[in-house]
Parts: C-alpha cells; sequence; structure tokens
C-alpha cells in the first residue's frame, strides 16, 4: 500500500510540475540509464565505472529506482553521482548546485566501500532527494539548494534533514533488489 501511494504521489508531482512550466522552456526528457538506447546521455551519470553499473543493475532490477531514473529524466536536471565520504552517513546530496545552460546540476556522494545493494540502495533513497529538489524551479543557486534543505533548521554546519519518503524508499529499493543485502 505504501509503495503504491508513493507511486501515485511521485507521478501527481510530476505532471503538476510539467504543467506548472511553460513548454518552451521544458527540454525534451532524455532516457535514464536503463534506456536501451546506449547512445543517449542519460540525466543520473557518474564519472566511476562502478557507479555506473550499479546504477544500471537498480534500475534493471527495481521498480522503484527506475522510476526515480525517469522523474529525473523528466526535469532539467542533471545529477552526478560520486564515490565520497560525507560526514559520517553512507550518501548524501551535496549542498551545491551549478546551472549549465537550461539544466541544473547535482552531485550525490555515496561510500562505495559496501555492498553492492547497499551502494544501490543509499543512491536511491539520495535520488529521491535530488527530486524532492528538482520539483521546485526556483532553486537555482547554492543559496537557494542550502534554504530549501534546511528550511525549519538551524545550526553550524547544516543539519542532516531527512524525509519520510527518502526513507521509504530506500526500503523500497532494498526490497526489490534480487539479491537481499546483508
Amino acid at each position: 500500500m505504501r509503495k503504491t501511494a508513493w507511486l501515485v504521489v511521485m507521478a501527481l508531482s510530476l505532471v503538476a510540475s510539467r504543467a506548472e512550466q511553460p513548454a518552451a522552456q521544458t527540454p525534451a526528457p532524455e532516457p535514464s540509464v536503463a534506456s536501451p538506447d546506449a547512445g543517449a546521455i542519460s540525466r543520473v551519470r557518474s564519472t566511476d565505472k562502478r557507479i555506473t553499473a550499479l546504477l544500471a543493475r537498480g534500475a534493471e532490477q527495481s521498480a522503484t529506482f527506475r522510476s526515480l531514473l525517469d522523474t529525473i529524466a523528466a526535469t532539467d536536471g542533471i545529477v552526478y553521482v560520486e564515490a565520497g565520504r560525507c560526514g559520517g552517513v553512507r550518501a548524501c546530496l551535496t549542498l551545491k548546485l551549478a546551472v549549465a545552460g537550461p539544466y541544473r546540476i547535482l552531485w550525490i556522494f555515496v561510500d562505495t566501500r559496501r555492498a553492492a545493494c547497499d551502494v544501490i540502495v543509499s543512491i536511491g533513497h539520495e535520488l529521491w532527494h535530488a527530486v524532492e529538489v528538482l520539483r521546485e524551479p526556483s532553486i537555482r543557486s547554492d543559496g537557494a539548494l542550502y534554504f530549501f534543505v534546511t528550511k525549519g533548521h538551524s545550526g553550524n554546519p547544516p543539519p542532516r534533514v531527512e524525509t519520510g519518503v527518502a526513507i521509504e524508499v530506500e526500503e523500497d529499493v532494498r526490497s526489490e533488489l534480487r539479491e537481499p543485502c546483508d
């Protein structure tokens, strides 16, 4: 039930966000990692071959993960997933955003020193956070991203901010992977 509700919310938010943007300003969606068109440029990418393989595996084995890739492909966002550390957490969406032409570029760092399925699950969790940001077309700078992520929170450095949906996405991706995570 939770998974169905999440997919409905995701679909409705995508439709609503697309309806708010004039068609002339919305770039045509590009295929995701799972696309059979290998020549197409993915909106979720990595410079790390292992991460690229894990993105493909996540898309192949998890409908939720694939839906995240498709949702991002329908936005003006490009998300780089790279190996890195995030101050004691397994993965994070960085508070860095770049604008290149019509695209907003985000970065996710993930600790790749864990089992493959755990890395895929962490990436799925962080891709949901990227979706949360990319649904807000007004977020076009580091400052706007920072204020969006930390609104209602205080502290220096910024607090670790979590959403319930991201946790549900993580659980859904974990349950859909063919090889169970330990």
